[in-house]
């Protein structure tokens, strides 16, 4: 995106929105302030026309560490609940 000309050109619109003249450009902007801007500048609909494509290129380049993640959560998910069902067996098994 940083070398978008729309995405630079709405950055560019949202700095000068959330540093009117004459005043510094704060470091966080109050986030009602920060909305109004991405809103009026534009920046919120060049980002959503962009990201797909930058989401697709990133999901290609990381396609194994992806990969590898889904697998490490689905075996992780798995064995909570394997877990939680031999706790519950356990708890049921208690009574007297």
């Amino acid at each position: 995106m940083k070398d978008d000309p729309a995405h630079l050109a709405a950055l560019d619109r949202w700095t000068r929105c959330a540093a009117p003249p004459g005043r510094p450009r704060p470091e966080r902007p109050d986030p009602a302030v920060a909305a109004r801007c991405e809103r009026e500048s534009g920046l919120a609909d060049v980002r959503a026309r962009l990201e797909p494509a930058e989401l697709a290129e990133v999901r290609a380049l990381r396609a194994d560490q992806l990969t590898t993640y889904r697998q490490l959560r689905t075996r992780a998910l798995q064995r909570a609940a394997e877990l939680s069902a031999r706790t519950t067996d356990q708890k049921g098994n208690d009574a007297s």
